[in-house]
């Protein structure tokens, strides 16, 4: 039988941003907990960003912090995102042709 082993765990808090390696995961009901949790999303069209349309998301870096994320580009402009906000609002968004409801 062979055998299989983990090599490493990362994990991407920003869909298509450079992830973030762990030395554990916790999983939840839908997979590994904060993995793909927010998203870009276009103002005008509601459709979501990603590197397939736009590759310099690769460069995006995420961080974990206490309360939220932590988005910079090439080390400058860090930008926090608290995990819990107060005035969260609904709405509709595209993902690759898709419909569903988000919190922005």
């Amino acid at each position: 039988m062979s055998q299989l082993k983990i090599e490493k765990l990362t994990l991407y808090p920003l869909k298509s941003a450079q992830g973030i390696d762990q030395d554990f995961l916790d999983i939840d009901e839908r997979g590994p907990a904060l993995d793909r949790e927010w998203m870009l999303v276009n103002k005008s069209t509601g459709a979501f960003v990603s590197q397939r349309t736009h590759p310099i998301m690769s460069q995006l870096q995420t961080k974990l912090l206490p309360n939220g994320i932590e988005v910079s580009f090439q080390n400058k402009t860090d930008i926090e995102i608290p995990f819990k906000r107060d005035n969260q609002v609904n709405k509709e968004v595209s993902i690759f042709g898709k419909t569903t409801a988000a919190e922005l």
